[in-house]
C-alpha cells in the first residue's frame, strides 16, 4: 500500500508541476506583454506631447502662412485705397487750381477787351496794325 500511495503521490507531484509549469508559463506570457504594453505606454508618452506640440506648431504656422497670405492683398488694398484718396485730392486740386486758372484767363481776357477798346476808341487804326 506504500507503493501505491507513493506512485499516487508522485503522480500528483507531477500533475501538479505540470499545472506549475503551465501557470509560470502564463504568468511569464502576461509579465512579457505586460512589459511590452509598459514599454509602448512609456514611448507614447514620450512622443505624444512632442506630437501635440507639433501639430500645434504645424497648425500656427499654417495659420500665419494663411495671415501672411491674406496680409499682402489687404496692404495692397490699403495702398491703393490711400494713394486713391491722395489721387482724389490731388485731382481736386488741380481742378480747382484749373478752375482758379480758367478765372483768371477769363478776367485777363476781359480786361484786355475793355482795354482794347479803351485804347480804340483813342487810336481806332492801331488796334489792328
Amino acid at each position: 500500500m506504500e507503493i501505491k500511495f507513493r506512485k499516487e503521490a508522485e503522480k500528483n507531484k507531477q500533475g501538479l508541476r505540470a499545472r506549475m509549469e503551465l501557470f509560470e508559463d502564463d504568468l511569464q506570457d502576461s509579465m512579457r506583454k505586460l512589459q511590452e504594453e509598459q514599454v509602448r505606454l512609456v514611448e507614447t508618452s514620450r512622443t505624444r506631447p512632442y506630437l501635440v506640440r507639433d501639430g500645434d506648431i504645424q497648425d500656427l504656422c499654417k495659420f500665419n502662412q494663411d495671415a501672411d497670405i491674406l496680409r499682402g492683398p489687404l496692404g495692397e488694398l490699403t495702398n491703393q485705397g490711400v494713394q486713391s484718396i491722395a489721387e482724389k485730392k490731388v485731382l481736386s486740386e488741380m481742378q480747382g487750381k484749373i478752375e482758379q486758372g480758367q478765372s483768371k484767363s477769363n478776367a485777363n481776357t476781359i480786361q484786355v477787351i475793355f482795354g482794347m477798346l479803351f485804347y480804340s476808341e483813342r487810336n481806332p487804326t492801331e488796334i489792328f496794325t
